[in-house]
Formats: structure tokens, sequence, C-alpha cells
């Protein structure tokens, strides 16, 4: 496995861009057996995944309503992320 670096820095990390060589048909078992012992040294050594979260403010309906919205939209980011990391390893294979 080779590291190619940062690719883009995102509202909760960084992404990283790896390239590896497999044998035909076990890119997927290797992409996650990769990832899965990335992030077990970062827990390792301290490195915690960021997480989003809000506080808010007001009476208590306000408070949920926003709090609902603020969930919602941060769902949303997260998913887009996720589809365009997706798209761009589907791109790579």
């Amino acid at each position: 496995m080779k590291m190619r670096g940062v690719e883009q820095f995102g509202d909760y990390g960084i992404m990283l861009g790896f390239a590896m060589t497999t044998r035909p048909g076990h890119q997927t078992q290797v992409r996650r057996r990769a990832k899965a012992l990335i992030k077990d040294a970062f827990k390792k050594h301290g490195i915690h995944f960021a997480s989003p979260t809000a506080q808010v403010a007001g009476n208590e309906a306000q408070s949920s309503m926003a709090a609902a919205a603020t969930t919602r939209g941060t769902i949303a980011k997260k998913n887009a992320a996720l589809a365009a990391q997706e798209g761009g390893e589907a791109a790579a294979e």
C-alpha cells in the first residue's frame, strides 16, 4: 500500500489517498481490511475521528425544531461526502 497524501480537507476531517495492488477480485476485501487497520492505528495513537455537534438555545419547542434541522443538515452533508468518496473510489478502480 502506498499513501498518495492528503486529497481533500472536509468539514470534519482530512481525506487521505492510498493506492494498492491486489489480485483481481480481491480489491474490496483488501480495501476493507486496510481501512480497518488504519482506523485501529489511529485509535492506538490517540487520533480520534471528529463528530459534528450542535448547541441550541431557546424554549423547548424552538430548541427541538432547531436541533432536528441541524441533525438533518449534518446527516445530508455526511451522506454527500460519503457518496462523493465512493464515486471517486469507483472511478479509480
